[in-house]
């Protein structure tokens, strides 16, 4: 169920910067009162919003979802009441201004990850640009977030919800309601129609549409004139550096615990990642490896509750993260390295109390407080739902990587498909294993957060690295000092081929293999075949001829190698490209120009900008990895000095690779099962 209301244009930034602050308060921020408010009410296992001010008439929306449709008056009751209570009796000012220091910290420190920071801001002005505003309008913060800073001591954000979420006439309630079946019947139905519509065509009006279809797949499949191509500019392989950048790392070694540190300039920002690799870990395990990390930070502790530990990290840091992390070992495809990172981020001057929080998360975080887990727990299972639909590509590309890879099948167990069936039980089945739940986040958090087996990563300059050094020693206090060195878990992995069964309309199809266990090894020019492969065969043959909207190859320095399609039409006719691409390689031609364009197609990736975290991130992953500054220079040289001849040379990489024949695929249960001979086992995605 959702209730959405028109909030105001996007060429008043005042407002849409108010709103983006009232979404996180309302209903983004660990403890939000409308959220909290729904979900003590049982509407719903998962409460989220949105702000949307990339339209002239921006929307803001709240979101139960898998509620009962019979909830939805008490839906519109607990949002009324909620609302009208808080506007009577205020909103917490410390959670408001909290919302907007971390809103402005996200502004100052600019990090769009991999996306340039310019694009970012021409894709931002376009919010004002395009109804006629100024397409400064929306980069411009400064003064905006001073009124607000001032807009608490007064009922300005209180004055908001009651013009625009109370009184608002301008809003809808839309209501998605799944219906099991549906999607086989509306295919049945589609078929029906097409059955009437061609015995309702003359032999003539058959002909003209099969002449149609078949002029349509000659143009697919007709090369774009070599005049027209070289109308587009195009760089030189001289504009490229040939010389790999180089991050700067000193080792350095605080009470026996190595320390990365990344001399870099922050602007005053200091950045820390605690790795701590997981030693000892049963496979039964794992899950809750996966689970801890979720929760901490979202949990209350000895000093906090969880809603006020939220507001102290937003009010003094930038961010504190808890996720799982994977390093494979180059050239190796079973080594790898699983661990927990904790990730914060403070300007310098704050760095004590970023210290300090940290170590409160790490050791004082109270796991028994049954009713938050329990949401915690629902809100899991959502997020994952939504994600594996949006990204299935992901999802089967890493569960067939799992039927072979040892790290694939870690991941699996803390981010993919097993995680979510661990998550989906733990949800379904948490009065009667709350406790045991509990105990098993207990011992695995026991066996983790040990300083013997810890790495830090630092990113800043000196000052900031003095600032983490100077109270680091603070942080270890409390820490347990025994460590586990036991190695890591066996798995039996097999070839399971699974068809993942969803209501969806489409497909996401992938095929992956390792090469190194074929006996090949990795070199650079297979980055340049994942130009080709992505951008041009799949490309055509999966995107402009088989109707998919994407598809994309990976080649990785374990060996692992997947093909994947993104929201496909087909099944068996997707895995035949793949199957059929050795051919296409082996018999690969392309002149001076088209390879310069695969080459500085594939630098794109390599060279992409980063940020000072970034880097200091690529870094840690390098030196997780047995990285080194010439294994980078090496991969580099072979790219830049790729030929048609080093791609032929690769078509029986790509046929033994195929040969191996791990598949999985996500998608349409009526599809699945009309192909199931295919499959060695059909399973059900959600439960």
């Amino acid at each position: 169920i959702s209730y959405n209301a028109v909030v105001g244009t996007s060429l008043d930034p005042k407002l849409n910067f108010s709103f983006d602050v009232l979404e996180h308060v309302l209903l983004g921020a660990e403890g939000a009162p409308l959220k909290k408010a729904l979900l003590e009410a049982g509407i719903g296992k998962d409460v989220f919003g949105s702000y949307d001010n990339s339209i002239l008439q921006p929307v803001f929306t709240i979101v139960s979802k898998d509620a009962d449709m019979d909830q939805i008056d008490d839906f519109h009751k607990v949002i009324n009441d909620t609302l009208q209570a808080l506007v009577e009796k205020g909103i917490d000012k410390k959670l408001i201004l909290s919302t907007i220091n971390t809103l402005e910290f996200r502004l100052r420190e600019a990090d769009f990850g991999h996306r340039p920071k310019g694009l970012t801001y021409n894709i931002l002005s376009l919010n004002s640009w395009l109804y006629d505003g100024d397409p400064m309008m929306h980069l411009e913060y400064e003064q905006i977030l001073e009124d607000l800073k001032l807009a608490t001591q007064t009922s300005y954000f209180e004055d908001l919800i009651q013009r625009y979420l109370l009184g608002n006439p301008h809003s809808s309630t839309v209501i998605v309601k799944p219906e099991k079946g549906l999607s086989a019947k509306r295919e049945e139905e589609i078929k029906k129609e097409l059955r009437e519509y061609k015995a309702s065509l003359s032999t003539e009006e058959l002909q003209r549409l099969i002449e149609q279809t078949q002029k349509l797949k000659e143009f697919q499949s007709e090369p774009t004139p070599q005049e027209d191509l070289e109308k587009i500019p195009l760089l030189s392989l001289k504009d490229i550096n040939p010389k790999a950048e180089q991050i700067p790392q000193e080792e350095k070694e605080i009470s026996g615990i190595k320390i990365l540190h990344h001399p870099l300039f922050t602007n005053h920002i200091t950045y820390l990642n605690f790795l701590f690799p997981l030693y000892g870990i049963r496979e039964e395990e794992i899950p809750y490896v996966g689970l801890l990390a979720r929760i901490l930070g979202k949990v209350s502790t000895e000093m906090y509750p969880y809603e006020e530990l939220a507001k102290e990290i937003n009010l003094s840091t930038g961010g504190i993260h808890v996720q799982t992390s994977l390093y494979g070992k180059s050239g190796d495809s079973k080594a790898y390295t699983p661990t927990v990172s904790m990730r914060g981020k403070a300007l310098t001057e704050h760095v004590p109390t970023l210290l300090s929080l940290m170590g409160e998360i790490i050791k004082g975080t109270k796991y028994e407080g049954n009713s938050r887990l329990k949401d915690l727990i629902a809100e899991t299972k959502s997020r994952l739902e939504m994600g594996m639909m949006s990204q299935g590509h992901t999802v089967a590309a890493n569960r067939a990587e799992s039927y072979f890879s040892p790290m694939a099948y870690y991941q699996e167990l803390t981010q993919g498909i097993s995680y979510y069936q661990f998550i989906a039980n733990m949800d379904q089945e948490f009065e009667s294993k709350k406790d045991e739940i509990v105990r098993n986040l207990q011992a695995v958090a026991q066996k983790i957060f040990c300083p013997s087996n810890m790495i830090v990563a630092v990113t800043g300059e000196t000052k900031e690295y003095e600032a983490f050094a100077t109270h680091f020693d603070q942080f270890l206090q409390g820490l347990p000092d025994k460590s586990e060195q036991v190695l890591q878990p066996e798995f039996a992995l097999q070839a399971k081929n699974e068809g993942i069964l969803t209501s969806g309309k489409i497909q996401y199809v992938a095929k992956a293999g390792n090469f190194i266990d074929s006996g090949y090894q990795y070199t650079g020019t297979l980055q340049v075949l994942r130009t080709i492969a992505s951008l041009d065969y799949l490309w055509k043959a999966v995107r402009v001829s088989g109707g998919a909207y994407g598809c994309m190859a990976g080649f990785s320095r374990t060996g692992s190698l997947y093909f994947a399609s993104y929201r496909d039409p087909n099944l068996v006719e997707t895995l035949k490209v793949y199957d059929q691409m050795d051919n296409y390689i082996r018999n690969f031609t392309a002149d001076e120009r088209e390879m310069t364009k695969y080459i500085i197609g594939t630098m794109s990736r390599v060279d992409f900008p980063l940020s000072p975290s970034n880097k200091g991130e690529q870094a840690l992953a390098y030196y997780m990895s047995g990285m080194t500054p010439e294994m980078i220079q090496k991969e580099r040289e072979q790219i830049l000095n790729t030929t048609e001849k080093d791609i032929r040379n690769l078509a029986d990489l790509l046929k033994d690779t195929m040969e191996q024949n791990y598949i999985c695929v996500v998608g349409n249960e009526n599809k699945l099962q009309q192909e199931k001979e295919i499959f060695d086992e059909l399973v059900d995605l959600f439960q």
